[in-house]
């Protein structure tokens, strides 16, 4: 039997939104339009099973339902259903059992011109990320070549992550010019990464 479903509106920016995590992207200029991704948990929760023992209560399918409510932000006397007739309070779990965190955040970005506008863009997308995977696929000393072909350099995707705070930079996507010489992107990238000053944008 055919059911419709209604359209889920999302805020923009946003393209996923799912129970356990959302992914964001943004449009950047390459010539052509080019989608940038971020992918973040949402709160996680892990369970302690010598907490599960101590509260009296079984490992089970219900603790999906417990994991839900700690997500959401239910309040803690909020019980929740074990099986049968037994079930424990939220408060409870969270004090003995369930351990949370903040989710993981991955952001990856590949194909875009070096610009005020994506680099606006690729800030916001990747604020905070923990790790960004991001182009790097020219040498500084060929700024010229890529700012024909609308890419970064590996100085430029260095800086890009400087400004958006992330905690692990991955350069990636090299240009074929620098075969075996992916050392030096990569510690170009780290250096712009790891220092402070802004590059210039080209004219």
């Amino acid at each position: 039997m055919r059911r419709e479903i209604p359209p889920v509106r999302l805020s923009p920016g946003l393209l996923l939104d799912e129970e356990e995590f959302r992914v964001e992207g943004a449009v950047l200029n390459h010539g052509i339009p080019c989608l940038a991704f971020a992918f973040e948990e949402k709160l996680r929760v892990n369970v302690w099973r010598e907490g599960l023992r101590r509260l009296g209560v079984p490992v089970g399918p219900w603790l999906r339902e417990a994991k839900r409510a700690a997500r959401q932000g239910a309040p803690d006397h909020s019980r929740v259903n074990v099986h049968g007739g037994l079930s424990v309070s939220l408060g409870d779990l969270k004090q003995h059992a369930l351990r949370t965190a903040r989710g993981q955040k991955i952001a990856y970005v590949v194909d875009l011109a070096y610009d005020e506008q994506n680099i606006k863009y690729v800030v916001a997308l990747a604020r905070d990320a923990d790790q960004l995977f991001i182009e790097a696929p020219f040498l500084d000393v060929d700024a010229n070549i890529a700012a024909e072909r609308q890419h970064l350099t590996a100085h430029q995707a260095g800086h890009i992550a400087k400004q958006a705070r992330v905690g692990r930079l991955i350069p990636i996507h090299f240009s074929a010019r620098y075969r075996d010489r992916a050392e030096e992107l990569t510690r170009e990238a780290e250096e712009a990464f790891s220092v402070s000053g802004s590059p210039e944008l080209p004219d």
